[in-house]
């Protein structure tokens, strides 16, 4: 958890090599910025990920949520997003399990 640290400037692409990474909480810094869509890929246990109350800009990247196995929440609100990328899903996926995904928050954006 690093929310609330005061950093600043665009999150490295090389956090997604943290492939056990369970939560990404950046939220309340000054992280700006657009969103790299590689950054989400590769974390298949992820459970949350927050990055809300930052200036991040530009596109909310395409998110699958079949591959993201644990993925219950996901936080983008207060940024300065204007357009959101594909939300890939089907409510059962191919071995039969649920989509785990039960909150997208996306409020105080420029959409």
């Amino acid at each position: 958890d690093l929310s609330h640290n005061a950093l600043f400037g665009p999150v490295p692409s090389s956090i997604s090599n943290l492939t056990s990474l369970r939560r990404f909480r950046l939220n309340n810094n000054n992280l700006s910025g657009a969103l790299d869509t590689s950054l989400f890929f590769g974390w298949g246990e992820i459970t949350e990920i927050d990055l809300g109350s930052n200036a991040f800009e530009g596109k909310v990247p395409d998110l699958d949520l079949e591959a993201s196995n644990h993925l219950v929440r996901i936080d983008l609100q207060r940024n300065a997003f204007n357009d959101f990328g594909a939300l890939t899903s089907s409510s059962c996926r191919d071995d039969g399990t649920q989509v785990a995904l039960a909150e997208l928050v996306l409020d105080k954006n420029a959409f």
